[in-house]
């Protein structure tokens, strides 16, 4: 295997493009390629797998970028290629990920998932768990309680899950959806795009025992959760303040007609 210079990059792509080249090498699986023209010539923001690429991947690389997809066969060997290499090169797990929060121990969570659950899920194969990071969010409308990251092997739930207004079998059910990730991949439909919430993967999740109690939790609290993560203040559950009214109505019902007895048996104080 050939081990490459970010120059050699730049010396085989100059002679492709016949232009002028700047190479920018980084780790993003997001992007592993992007470029643009800038006077005449390339800058190129590549992932660090190129610098062990074949020369045919490069060749197909410069094709590709002065033609796109009307480049039909270097497009699908840089599209293999992206597949292959980049998505299997191993990726690092955040330092200090760790799946221990101030209220809720992920990895607590996840023992009866794996003992019950996904017992067919060897211990080699199953993710590392998180928490996400401490801030708040910019969101005003939408928030992703949870993700997985099959290149890292990684589960990372959202810090606003981790206080005592969100009940622990909600924080499992969220856990259990990122896991059937891992245990059950993305398919190709028949038009050839992946779908990560695929039939089987569906069936499945709606399996797990408090499934369709935590879809109604988050439907009522999902505006919380938003408020939340964006002010850092507690969760307020949705019916509480319902509840505390009722229960307050009940309290002054009964304080009432303790004094009318009271002012029945020994009349109004002096």
């Amino acid at each position: 295997m050939t081990v490459r210079t970010p120059l050699d990059l730049v010396a085989i792509l100059e002679r492709e493009l016949e232009a002028s080249v700047q190479v920018h090498v980084g780790r993003s699986r997001s992007a592993p390629v992007r470029g643009r023209r800038e006077n005449d010539g390339w800058v190129l923001h590549l992932h660090h797998a190129f610098l062990e690429a074949d020369v045919d991947v490069l060749v197909a690389l410069a094709a590709w970028l002065r033609a796109g997809r009307r480049a039909r066969r270097a497009a699908r060997l840089l599209d293999g290629f992206l597949e292959t290499d980049i998505a299997a090169a191993p990726a690092p797990v955040p330092r200090g990920a760790s799946g221990i929060g101030e209220i809720h121990d992920l990895d607590e969570l996840a023992v009866p998932i794996y003992d019950e659950f996904l017992a067919s899920m060897e211990p080699s194969e199953r993710p590392v768990l998180t928490w996400g990071r401490r801030g708040p969010s910019r969101s005003r409308h939408t928030l992703r309680l949870g993700s997985y990251d099959p290149a890292r092997g990684l589960v990372r739930m959202h810090r606003v899950l981790d206080q005592p207004a969100v009940p622990a079998w909600f924080v499992t059910a969220v856990l259990v959806h990122e896991l059937l990730h891992a245990a059950l991949p993305p398919k190709r439909d028949s038009g050839g795009r992946w779908i990560a919430h695929h039939g089987a993967f569906r069936r499945r999740e709606a399996e797990w025992p408090e499934s369709a109690r935590s879809r109604v939790w988050e439907k009522q609290n999902i505006r919380g959760l938003i408020h939340s993560a964006r002010t850092l203040e507690p969760l307020k559950v949705a019916g509480e303040s319902r509840k505390s009214a009722r229960q307050a109505k009940v309290r002054t019902r009964s304080r009432n007609a303790l004094d009318w007895l009271q002012r029945g048996l020994f009349g109004d104080p002096a």
